[in-house]
């Protein structure tokens, strides 16, 4: 019995070892599949910063055209308000003036040639 022992014993470690060398192989395997895939991660970290900061960039680029785009617009409106006003409203102060002033020569002028006469 003991021997028989021994016999099964020894077919099971011959047995063992017999599968050491493949799953050696195994283990290469994954490991140098481990390995690519830690590559193949950090070049995606990297990648994801890099367009990270291009998404930073595009966004600042955007907004500060947006921003330009829009202080143009506000200023081509403003212009065309005020050139649309001037025609809507002939005595803004500007004209008020220049109207004033010429009512205040015309009086000189009156006073002076009607009151001599």
């Amino acid at each position: 019995m003991r021997l028989k022992i021994e016999t099964l014993e020894h077919k099971l470690v011959q047995e063992t070892a017999s599968h050491v060398p493949v799953l050696e192989g195994v283990i290469c395997s994954k490991n140098a599949e481990t390995a690519k895939l830690v590559k193949r991660v950090e070049q995606l970290e990297a990648s994801k910063e890099r367009l990270r900061r291009e998404l930073g960039a595009s966004r600042a680029l955007y907004s500060r055209n947006r921003g330009e785009s829009q202080e143009g617009e506000r200023r081509r409106l403003s212009l065309k308000l005020r050139w649309m006003n001037s025609f809507r409203n002939p005595f803004q102060p500007i004209h008020r003036s220049l109207l004033t002033s010429s009512m205040s020569a015309c009086s000189v002028y009156l006073s002076i040639h009607y009151n001599s006469a």
